[in-house]
């Protein structure tokens, strides 16, 4: 069992993304959601941030830093 199923908040190891899943997947809770971000630019900016914190740990470095966090997040 996992905490979260999106890639980007198992990535992290926290929630970065909201996560819609089977009955909560509909378009009247989804598109509250996507208005409430569209009009908080505050937190738009610190999920791109952590996007981009993200792209760093898996586009840069050498084979054995994915490794290892692939190892940190199975041992945790």
């Amino acid at each position: 069992r996992v905490p979260y199923v999106s890639l980007p908040n198992i990535l992290a190891g926290r929630k970065i993304v909201m996560e819609y899943l089977q009955n909560d997947c509909r378009p009247d809770i989804m598109g509250k959601e996507i208005i409430n971000l569209l009009n908080d630019e505050i937190r738009v900016l610190e999920m791109v941030n952590e996007f981009r914190i993200l792209h760093k740990k898996i586009s840069a470095g050498p084979d054995h830093n994915i490794a290892t966090a692939i190892l940190d997040f199975v041992n945790n």
